[in-house]
C-alpha cells in the first residue's frame, strides 16, 4: 500500500488518503511505498518529496525521518530524494497521471489556498507569460470553459501523448468532465481558430525565440563517476582504476556521485548516527555545488538496486536473504505510535504465500496445427501422426491458428532440439520470420528452445515425444564432420523413454539412455509400464546499434505506446511487444530485440538465454500475454499515433474505458439481433447511431438491396466518406470511431465494400476490420 506522511513543526503528520498525490510547494512529505511480495514478506520503497517552497529545516527533517523509517523497517528500504519538478518516475507512478504541486503550505509565512469552487483562474505553472513557452516543451493552459495543449515543435509524440493524460485529469478534476480541450500547434498563426484563442490570451501571435546556442552547450558532455568514503560525516573520494565492488566494505558508509544520481551506499555494519550523516554529507554536497536537480538514492549493503549495481565493471551475485516483515512493521508502528501518529495501516498482516500451482495456458487446444522440419534451408511439412514427434538434433516450425475472443489468432513459432546444429537454428528463425512477415506481422511469433517449453506449447501438442538423434542433412553433417556416433532412433531399434508432466494437458515422453536411473518413470518401446516417481520440479536458471532500456514502474495497458517497443519479462518467459507506428526495420528485429534482452541481461536476473521468447503486435495481442494486464482490447484496435487517438478521446470521438457491465449492456441488443457483429463500443452516446445501424441491417437478414436501403438511409445519421477516414483533414466529431463505416450512405457503403451491410456484418470481427483497414474506416 501507500502511506504518506507531511512534516509540520518537524513531526510527521498523516495525510487521508483522499488527498495522496495533493502537494503543496511549502511543504515537504514523507512517501512509503509497500509492496507484497510472493514469498510472505515486504519490500519498501521510501521517498521524500521536497516543495520548491520548503524551509532548510523541514527538508533537513524530512531526510533524517526517512533514515529513521528504514532503521524501523528493518534497514533494507531503497530511499529517494525528490524536488519538486524533478520527481523520479517510480515516484510519479504511484501519483497517475500526475503530481500537480499547489502553491502554500504549513510552514511560517505560508498559507493554503482557499479555491471558491464558483471560480475558475486561469492558469498556467510557470510565469503566465509567452517567454514561459519554448519549442521543445509542452504547455497546458486551464481557463474556465477551455483547456489548451501547447505542443512545442521539437516535442516529439509520446510526450504530446503523455500530455494530454493530464489534460484529461484537470477536465476531470477541475471541470467535472465538462470542458472543450484544443491542442495548438507551434507555428500555427491567427488562421487556426483554436491557436488564434490560444494566442488571444497571451496579448496575441509573436514567435518564440530559438534556444540559444551557448543553452544546448550547457549539457554536460561525459560524466565522471566519483567515489567518496564518509568519515565522521566528512566525504573523502576514493581513487581507482575500475569501479569494483571491492571498493565497498561493510562498516563504511559511501556516496557514488553519478551525476544526475548521488547514491548513499550503507554497509549493513554501520550504525543509524553514521547513516545520518552519509546522508546529510550528500544533500551538503549537492547543495554547494547548486545540483538542484541531482536525485539522491540510497542503498542498504545487500538489497542495492539494479541501476546501483550497474555502475560497477562487475558485481557478484549475492544469496537472497530471507526477509522477515513482522520485526520491522513492529518497529516503525512502536517509531510513529510514540508520536501519537495513527498506525493501522502499518499492522496489517503479511501475505501468505501460497502453493504454486500450475500455470493456466489461455490458449485454446482446439486449434489447427501445421508442422515442418527444418532442412538446411528448406522446410518440410510433417504428416498428422508425426506432428509431435521431434528429434532433438533438429529444428522445427510450428503454426497454430485457433479462434481467439473476436478473430482468429495465429502463433508461429520455433523449437530447437537440444543438439540442433547453429546453422539450421538460424534458418528456422528466418523462414518463420519470412511467415510473420507474410501474415504482415499480426502472428506471434515465438522461439523456444528443448526442456524450456511454456505451457502454451504442451497445450498446442497435446503429447509430445522427443526422439534422440536427428533426420536433417544439418545434424547428419555435423555428426559426420566430427566423427560422433549416430544414435537417431529407428522403428527397429531398441528404445527406453522417460515419461514427464505434470498431468494429461503437459505430459512429455523423452527418449534417454538405457539406463535407470530409479528417481523417473520409464516407458519401454513395448509398452511395459517400469514403477517410479514423477519427474522433479526444477527451477530455470536465473553491431553499432544503441539500446536505451527504461523499467516501467507499476505498468498498464496505456504505457504500451503504438511508437515503442516494450520488453514484458515474465521471467519463465519474455515478450516482445511491437506497437502499430514503428517502424518496419524495426518490427522485423523484434526477436533479435528479446535475445539481446536476455543477453546482456539489463536486470541482471541471470535468465537462461533460452527462455522462451514471443513477439507480440499491437491488435493481435493473445490470452496468454494480455492476462498480465487489466486489458481493454477497445485500444488495441484503434489505429493512428498515440497523440491521435488519446486528442480523439478527449474531443468526444471515442470513449473513456467502460465497465464491464456497462459494455456488456450495450452489446447486449446487437449481439442478440446478429451474433456475428460483436463491437466494443467507447462512447454510450455516440454508440447508439452504430448500433441502431447494425441491428436495422442485420434484421433484413437477405442482405438485398433496393428500396429497404433507401429507406434506412432517411432515418440514419449520414456523412460523408472523406471526412469519416483516418486520415480526414475535417474529421466529424463525436461519432464512434470503432464504427465509422455505420455512418457511411448505403450508396457510399456499397462503393466501399462491394457488398451490402447486412453481408458485411455476418463476416468475423476480424476480417470486418480488415476490409474496414484497406478504405482507413479503421
Amino acid at each position: 500500500g501507500l502511506e504518506v506522511w507531511r512534516i509540520e513543526n518537524f513531526k510527521p503528520v498523516p495525510v487521508p488518503t483522499s488527498a495522496h498525490g495533493k502537494f503543496y510547494m511549502g511543504d515537504s512529505y514523507i512517501i512509503l511505498k509497500t509492496t507484497a511480495l510472493k514469498n510472505g514478506s515486504f519490500r519498501h520503497d521510501i521517498h521524500y518529496w521536497l516543495g520548491k517552497d520548503t524551509s532548510q529545516d523541514e527538508a533537513g527533517t524530512a531526510a533524517i525521518l526517512t533514515v529513521e523509517l528504514d532503521a524501523a523497517l528493518g534497514g533494507r528500504a531503497v530511499q529517494y530524494r525528490e524536488l519538486q519538478g524533478n520527481e523520479t518516475e517510480k515516484l510519479l507512478s504511484y501519483f497517475r497521471p500526475c503530481i500537480m504541486p499547489q502553491p502554500g503550505g504549513v510552514a511560517s509565512g505560508f498559507n493554503h489556498v482557499e479555491v471558491n469552487e464558483q471560480e475558475h483562474f486561469t492558469r498556467l505553472y510557470v510565469p503566465f507569460a509567452r517567454s514561459s513557452l519554448n519549442h521543445e516543451d509542452i504547455f497546458i493552459l486551464d481557463t474556465k470553459s477551455k483547456i489548451f495543449q501547447f505542443n512545442g515543435s521539437n516535442s516529439c509524440i509520446q510526450e504530446r501523448a503523455k500530455a494530454l493524460e493530464v489534460v484529461q485529469y484537470i477536465k476531470d478534476t477541475f471541470h467535472e468532465g465538462k470542458c472543450e480541450v484544443a491542442a495548438v500547434e507551434d507555428g500555427k498563426l491567427m488562421a487556426d481558430a483554436e491557436a488564434g484563442e490560444f494566442w488571444a490570451l497571451f496579448g496575441g501571435f509573436a514567435p518564440l525565440p530559438k534556444k540559444s546556442p551557448s543553452e544546448d552547450s550547457g549539457k554536460e558532455s561525459e560524466i565522471v563517476v566519483k567515489l567518496l568514503c564518509v568519515n565522521q560525516g566528512k566525504p573523502e573520494q576514493i581513487n581507482f582504476d575500475s569501479l569494483a565492488r571491492e571498493l565497498l566494505e561493510s562498516n563504511k558508509c559511501y556516496l557514488l556521485d553519478c551525476g544526475a544520481e548521488m547514491y548513499v551506499w550503507m554497509g549493513r555494519n554501520t550504525s543509524l548516527q553514521e547513516r545520518k550523516g552519509a546522508s546529510e554529507a550528500a544533500e551538503k554536497l549537492l547543495i554547494d555545488g547548486s545540483r538542484t536537480k541531482s536525485h539522491v538514492i540510497k542503498v542498504i549493503e545487500g538489497f542495492e538496486t539494479v541501476m546501483f549495481k550497474s555502475k560497477f565493471v562487475e558485481w557478484p551475485p549475492t544469496p537472497d536473504l530471507k526477509l522477515s516483515s513482522e520485526d520491522g512493521r513492529g518497529k516503525v508502528a512502536a517509531l510513529l505510535k510514540s508520536q501519537g501518529l495513527d498506525v493501522k495501516g502499518l499492522m496489517k498482516a503479511a501475505p501468505v504465500k501460497e502453493e504454486e500451482e500450475e500455470p493456466e495456458p489461455y490458449i485454446d487446444c482446439t486449434g489447427h496445427l501445421q508442422v515442418w522440419r527444418v532442412n538446411a534451408n528448406d522446410k518440410a511439412l510433417l504428416s498428422t501422426p508425426d506432428q509431435s514427434k521431434f528429434y532433438t538434433g533438429d529444428c522445427y516450425i510450428f503454426q497454430y491458428t485457433y479462434s481467439g475472443d473476436d478473430k482468429e489468432e495465429c502463433l508461429i513459432g520455433t523449437w530447437f532440439g537440444k543438439k540442433s546444429v547453429e546453422v539450421e537454428r538460424a534458418s528456422a528463425m528466418s523462414l518463420a520470420s519470412k511467415m510473420v512477415q507474410a501474415a504482415k506481422f499480426q502472428a506471434v511469433q515465438a522461439r523456444i528452445y528443448e526442456g524450456r517449453e511454456p505451457i502454451q506449447f504442451f497445450v498446442i501438442f497435446q503429447s509430445l515425444q522427443v526422439f534422440k538423434g536427428g533426420l536433417s542433412s544439418g545434424y547428419k553433417n555435423f555428426i559426420a564432420e566430427n566423427g560422433n556416433t549416430d544414435d537417431t532412433y529407428s522403428d527397429g531399434g531398441i528404445a527406453l523413454f522417460r515419461i514427464q508432466g505434470s498431468g494429461s494437458e503437459n505430459m512429455q515422453a523423452l527418449q534417454v539412455d538405457a539406463v535407470c536411473p530409479g528417481s523417473y518413470t520409464f516407458v519401454c518401446k513395448s509398452q511395459i509400464c517400469l514403477p517410479g516417481h514423477k519427474r522433479r520440479g526444477e527451477k530455470p536458471t536465473n553491431s553499432g546499434n544503441y539500446w536505451v532500456v527504461k523499467e516501467i514502474h507499476h505498468f498498464t495497458q496505456d504505457d504500451l505506446v503504438t511508437e515503442d517497443v516494450f520488453v514484458l519479462d515474465c521471467h519463465s518467459d519474455v515478450f516482445v511487444w511491437v506497437g502499430q507506428e514503428v517502424d518496419a526495420k524495426v518490427k522485423s528485429q523484434a526477436m533479435d530485440i528479446g535475445e539481446k534482452f536476455l543477453v546482456l541481461d539489463y536486470l541482471m536476473e541471470k535468465l537462461s538465454r533460452e527462455t522462451p521468447i514471443c513477439t507480440v503486435s499491437e491488435g493481435s495481442e493473445p490470452q496468454f500475454f494480455t492476462r498480465f494486464f487489466n486489458w481493454d482490447s477497445a485500444k488495441s484496435l484503434m489505429h493512428g499515433s498515440s497523440y491521435q487517438r488519446k486528442l480523439a478521446v478527449l474531443k468526444g470521438r471515442a470513449p473513456p474505458s467502460l465497465n464491464e457491465e456497462a459494455r456488456d449492456k450495450i452489446n447486449l441488443s446487437a449481439q442478440e439481433a446478429c451474433p456475428q457483429a460483436r463491437t466494443v463500443p467507447v462512447f454510450e452516446e455516440a454508440s447508439s447511431e452504430a448500433e441502431k445501424a447494425i441491428q436495422e441491417e442485420c434484421a433484413t437478414g437477405d442482405g438485398g438491396v433496393g428500396e429497404n436501403e433507401t429507406e434506412d438511409d432517411e432515418g440514419r445519421t449520414i456523412y460523408p466518406y472523406e471526412r469519416l477516414t483516418t486520415r480526414a483533414e475535417d474529421p466529424v466529431p463525436d461519432i464512434d470511431v470503432t464504427k465509422r463505416e455505420s455512418y457511411l450512405s448505403s450508396a457510399e457503403f456499397r462503393e466501399k465494400f462491394s457488398m451490402t451491410r447486412a453481408a458485411f456484418y455476418k463476416l468475423p470481427k476480424w476480417k470486418q476490420n480488415k476490409l474496414k483497414s484497406g478504405v482507413q474506416l479503421f
